[in-house]
């Protein structure tokens, strides 16, 4: 954002991550309408998918680094998390894919993942 802070290419970007979130339910919906055997057939891949990442998490928990004093109970040597948080540039602010993503990580974000940045500017 400090390197190129033009609000096409913010909105390029989140639109393109945004996409993620539409287009499990589109293709699914998609499938269900057209063929119902590809949509249990993609129901079955993508669940498995899931319960595996799931799995992985259980063994492999991740905890952004701003969460690590709050939910480890220590502190992080202070040249690993910045003493501010970034404020986006007005331009990219203003943007509203990055306040559909606003909006997405306010309210459903996980403590414990691991991406996007643990330095996202709304924190």
């Amino acid at each position: 954002m400090d390197r190129w802070p033009w609000r096409w290419t913010s909105e390029l970007l989140y639109a393109a991550y945004c996409s993620y979130y539409f287009m499990i339910g589109g293709v699914g919906l998609a499938l269900l309408l057209r063929n119902r055997q590809q949509f249990t057939h993609f129901i079955s891949i993508v669940s498995f998918v899931f319960y595996v990442c799931y799995a992985i998490y259980i063994f492999t928990p991740v905890v952004a680094a701003h969460l690590v004093p709050r939910h480890c109970g220590y502190a992080l040597p202070p040249d690993v998390i910045p003493a501010t948080t970034p404020v986006p540039p007005e331009a990219v602010a203003a943007g509203i894919f990055f306040q559909i993503m606003k909006w997405i990580y306010e309210r459903f974000e996980n403590p414990g993942a691991a991406f996007p940045a643990a330095t996202w500017p709304w924190r």
